[in-house]
């Protein structure tokens, strides 16, 4: 975890055919010098695993042999341990960070779904809280609806209907094939679909989580169209797939704002790809039954009654 010792690239050239995700800062570096770094790891060709503590400068101060299973496991204790001041404000604001850490897993959870994620909050009272569990495993995951049934509910996974560019229909003959395939899920755009905010927007790039605003726009223009609701937004799972040299990731130190060669074509596809989708998925609305206000017949006037008879007077 020393320095500078992390990249890789081994040729310029490689900055266009990476595919890992990738960090910046030597992220273990980093967590080396701001708390206790331990890595446990263990390959299927090693009888034992191998117990990895490293120093605040980033090198191995011990090694020892451990039982384990195959894989690897990084442990991070006393975050900021070293920086009281850093310590203090994080242990005040704990509610909140662990609210950005848990929305942040959320996001690598749904798109890594052969990864088993579990995140536990231990609570100040005692005990322990499971916030969040995917299942995942070395077996490899149930894809992405699998995730969002773990992390949404099953009733938000019956609300989305999975989307995918491979079944447009063909264009042109003699026009170049799309670079970008398209696929994920979206809600169905029917009466109570969506969300006031577009707080369950997932955009990814090569299962990357990225922010991508011209394609969130597109898509939220597409299915309030659909609804015919202005103030709306879809609940959306998609990643795009591209070849690397076809869109540039170092841009932001998050490498969340990614620029495409021709984001053009993208939008474009995806603007297909909804409009297919939402015109083959007819809008149903329930309807209301309505009072009538037709004229109502006259009754029939009743029968006359004939008035009792007047009694005669008696004569003598």
């Amino acid at each position: 975890a020393l320095r500078h010792h992390t990249s890789k690239l081994e040729e310029f050239d490689d900055l266009q055919r990476l595919s890992s995700f990738g960090f910046r800062g030597e992220a273990l570096n980093s967590l080396a010098t701001l708390a206790t770094l331990s890595i446990s790891t263990r390959t299927k060709d090693d009888a034992t695993g191998a117990l990895l503590t490293f120093g605040a400068d980033g090198g191995v101060a011990k090694s020892a042999p451990v039982s384990r299973d195959t894989g690897t496991a990084v442990s991070v204790a006393q975050l900021f341990g070293p920086f009281p001041v850093r310590r203090r404000e994080l242990q005040r604001n704990a509610t909140n960070e662990f609210r950005k850490m848990l929305a942040t897993t959320q996001t690598y959870a749904l798109i890594c779904d052969s990864v088993r994620f579990t995140c536990v909050n231990q609570l100040a009272k005692g005990g322990k809280q499971v916030a969040l569990q995917t299942e995942g495993g070395r077996g490899g995951g149930g894809g992405m609806r699998t995730s969002i049934a773990s992390i949404f509910g099953a009733k938000q996974l019956g609300e989305l209907q999975p989307v995918a560019s491979s079944s447009l229909p063909a264009e042109d003959e003699g026009a170049a094939a799309s670079p970008f395939q398209v696929e994920g899920f979206i809600s169905r755009p029917r009466e109570g679909a969506g969300r006031r905010t577009g707080d369950r927007q997932y955009l990814y790039v090569n299962r990357r989580p990225v922010d991508f605003p011209r394609l969130a726009r597109l898509m939220n223009e597409a299915f309030r169209a659909a609804t015919a609701k202005s103030d709306c937004f879809p609940v959306a799972f998609l990643n795009v797939t591209a070849p690397p040299d076809c869109f540039d990731i170092n841009v932001s130190p998050d490498k969340r704002t990614v620029m495409f060669a021709d984001e053009a074509a993208l939008l474009a596809l995806v603007k297909r790809m909804l409009e297919q989708l939402f015109t083959a998925e007819a809008c149903s609305f329930g309807v209301q039954p309505v009072l009538s206000f037709a004229r109502a017949a006259a009754p029939a006037p009743e029968p006359a009654v004939a008035p009792p008879p007047t009694a005669l007077p008696a004569t003598a």
